[in-house]
């Protein structure tokens, strides 16, 4: 019997031992050539990338661990003490007991409100020299009334825009 068959009743569990056990037991019987199942002599370079595998996707791991972690202390730190100061409004002495939504609003409000310079109606900002001469105002049909006719948002008094059009 050649090796090949050997090999290939072996791979077919048909390999049957003719020895003390018996006639239906399958052995695996020896090979007379030990390097027919290994890759000699490239066995060696196998394990190798398997190795840089592991290094890389070990170190590969690491920089998503820190880069996750950067990205947790710029976006999430400053969101989950926003969260915590919305929380407190619940509390007592301002119980403002609303949802999220609501306290951004309110926030945005807030800040909006407070970030406006007063406008300021004096000389400096409209100066007499600035007004246009006297005459007729530009006027248009409004879409949402029957034949009424009002100046265009662009004629006014201060500067010269030369295509009017309605304010929104």
């Amino acid at each position: 019997m050649s090796e090949a068959e050997k090999l290939l009743l072996v791979e077919e569990g048909r390999a049957v031992a003719r020895g003390p056990a018996g006639k239906g037991w399958p052995v695996m019987q020896p090979l007379e050539n030990p390097r027919t199942l290994f890759c000699f002599p490239w066995i060696f370079c196998v394990p190798l990338p398997g190795i840089a595998l592991y290094i890389l996707t070990g170190f590969s791991m690491w920089v998503l661990a820190q880069v996750l972690l950067v990205a947790f202390l710029i976006v999430g730190l400053p969101l989950c003490c926003c969260r915590v100061y919305l929380w407190f409004w619940g509390c007592w002495p301002f119980f403002w007991p609303t949802d999220v939504y609501e306290k951004i609003l309110y926030l945005a409000h807030f800040n909006s409100v407070r970030s406006h310079v007063p406008p300021n109606a004096g000389p400096e900002f409209m100066p007499v020299s600035g007004l246009k001469p006297r005459g007729e105002l530009a006027k248009g049909l409004l879409d949402y009334a029957l034949f009424l006719r009002v100046p265009f948002a662009t004629a006014e008094e201060f500067g010269n825009v030369d295509v009017p059009h309605f304010a929104p």
